[in-house]
C-alpha cells in the first residue's frame, strides 16, 4: 500500500519507499528513481482543454497524491531551468491507485509516476501531457531497521529489486 507502515509492529525486514524520506532513524539505499508525468484523460482533455505550459495547471482540476512532501507543488525541468507551480484541486488522496482510477474517470490531471499508467497510456485511456517539461524524479529507497543486522536474505531481494528496477524503463537507477 501507500502508507509509510511501522516495520516493527508490522513485522517487516524491508519496506520500499517512493519520495524523500523523512529523517526516520532507518537504513535506506536507494535502490531507483521513478520518472513521472502528467496523465489525464481525453474526455477530461475535451472538456477543459490541454494545457501547454506548467502554469496552465492553476487553470485545472489538479489531483492531488498526498503522500509525499510538497504535494502540491508540481517541479519541471524546461531546457535546463527548474521551476515550480502551485497546483490545486478538488481531492487530494493518499492512494496512487485512487488518483489513477478518478484520472481514468475524466476528473482531473494527476502528476505520477509513468509505471502507475504505463498500460493505460498503450490502451490510449490516458494522455501524457506537457512532454516538453520533466517533472522531478522521485528517489526509491529500500528501508529496513538500524538495530537488526542485515540478513543476507533482505540484501538478495534489495539487490533483486534494484537489478529489476533497472530493466523498466520507467525507472532509472542514479
Amino acid at each position: 500500500n501507500d502508507e509509510n507502515v511501522d516495520l516493527v509492529s508490522a513485522g517487516i525486514d524491508v519496506a520500499v519507499r517512493i519520495g524523500e524520506l523523512k529523517d526516520s532513524g532507518l537504513i535506506a539505499r536507494q535502490i531507483g528513481l521513478t520518472r513521472r508525468r502528467v496523465f489525464a484523460a481525453p474526455n477530461y482533455l475535451e472538456r477543459y482543454g490541454v494545457p501547454s505550459t506548467p502554469m496552465d495547471l492553476t487553470d485545472h482540476n489538479c489531483l492531488v497524491f498526498n503522500q509525499l512532501e510538497h504535494f502540491a507543488s508540481w517541479r519541471f525541468e524546461h531546457n535546463g531551468r527548474w521551476s515550480s507551480v502551485q497546483v490545486s484541486g478538488n481531492v487530494r488522496s493518499n492512494n496512487s491507485e485512487a488518483v489513477r482510477q478518478m484520472v481514468l474517470n475524466g476528473l482531473g490531471v494527476s502528476l505520477s509516476p509513468l509505471w502507475l499508467f504505463r498500460q493505460d497510456l498503450r490502451e490510449g485511456r490516458v494522455v501524457e501531457l506537457l512532454e516538453s517539461y520533466s517533472p522531478a524524479s522521485l528517489p526509491i529507497h529500500a528501508v529496513t531497521l538500524p538495530d537488526r543486522r542485515q540478513s543476507a536474505r533482505v540484501r538478495a531481494f534489495t539487490d533483486y529489486l534494484r537489478d529489476a528496477f533497472a530493466e523498466d524503463s520507467d525507472i532509472c537507477l542514479d
